[in-house]
């Protein structure tokens, strides 16, 4: 039961930042580094800082980067675009997470908000044991 609620507030999560960032004024980062300062449930936003575009790597979009923890446990990753498409990508990181991955990440260029977890599990591949 814990986790189903844990699951809903990170979905929630996802949700409300996507529906604030819509009616924001379309001035880049504007309200990013404010993130940290939004009261969620069971959510601790620890830190948000404005990316700048980059002409080179995976990510190249100006973005907001937030980190945090959903519970006591679960850590995230959220790019959240500057040119926001409407869209959520969730990237899921497999059978054996044990960090921070999120294999849809560079769909920030083409404008998707995009979120990776840990789901709650820190270690090496070869912890899964």
């Amino acid at each position: 039961m814990k986790m189903t609620n844990r699951w809903r507030a990170s979905m929630l999560f996802g949700g409300v930042l996507s529906v604030g960032l819509s009616a924001c004024t379309p001035t880049p980062h504007r309200d990013c580094a404010g993130l940290t300062s939004l009261t969620l449930p069971d959510i601790k936003i620890g830190e948000a800082v404005a990316v700048p575009a980059a002409t080179s790597g995976a990510i190249r979009a100006a973005h907001c980067h937030v980190t945090g923890v959903i519970g006591t446990e679960i850590r995230f990753s959220l790019l959240l675009p500057d040119t926001w498409n409407g869209k959520f990508m969730m990237g899921g990181g497999g059978a054996l997470v044990g960090s921070l991955d999120n294999p849809a990440s560079a769909t920030v260029n083409t404008g998707y908000a995009t979120i990776g977890t840990d789901t709650k599990h820190q270690g090496d591949f070869f912890d899964a044991g």
